[in-house]
């Protein structure tokens, strides 16, 4: 008899849940994007693969090359580290920077991890993050607009 309440509420508290842990996860990896330390690093490779494009990761409908910059740079400490960034596309200012470095031996200014050298890319990520806790807010609202109109509907039924 009550299954729409419950169900309402449920909904809303998953809506809740989710804006909490969005703005935590936002907030834990924005700061520590901040603990990373600027280098000039020299593209050393260039990856290129392609990534097929789909509907509902099902029918494709095309495809893209996306590109790997190996770049090689060293630490404060004197560390020689050589890593991959993350895969972007050909159009990105990462591929078009490494191109450059490549060619004309210009130095990229990258990020990394002073604790994982290693984990190093290329400009602030900090609008990836916002955009990720965006997605969270969306489906949180959602989930709380479906559940409110469980509760409703429970009442005027």
């Amino acid at each position: 008899m009550y299954l729409l309440l419950i169900a309402g509420i449920i909904g809303i508290l998953l809506g809740i849940v989710l804006i909490v842990t969005g703005i935590r996860q936002g907030v834990q990896r924005v700061e520590h994007e901040g603990t990373f330390l600027p280098a000039e690093a020299k593209a050393v490779d260039l990856e290129r693969r392609a990534r097929i494009i789909t509907v509902h990761h099902v029918i494709p409908v095309g495809f893209v090359w996306e590109y790997r910059v190996w770049v090689k740079f060293s630490t404060p400490q004197g560390q020689n580290v050589e890593s991959p960034l993350p895969y972007a596309l050909g159009i990105s200012p990462e591929v078009r920077a490494a191109k450059r470095s490549r060619r004309h031996g210009e130095p990229m200014e990258i990020l990394y991890d002073p604790a994982d050298p290693e984990a190093c890319h290329y400009g602030s990520k900090t609008v990836f993050h916002i955009r990720e806790v965006l997605y969270k807010f969306i489906a949180a609202g959602i989930l709380i607009a479906l559940g409110a109109w469980l509760v409703w509907w429970q009442y005027h039924i």
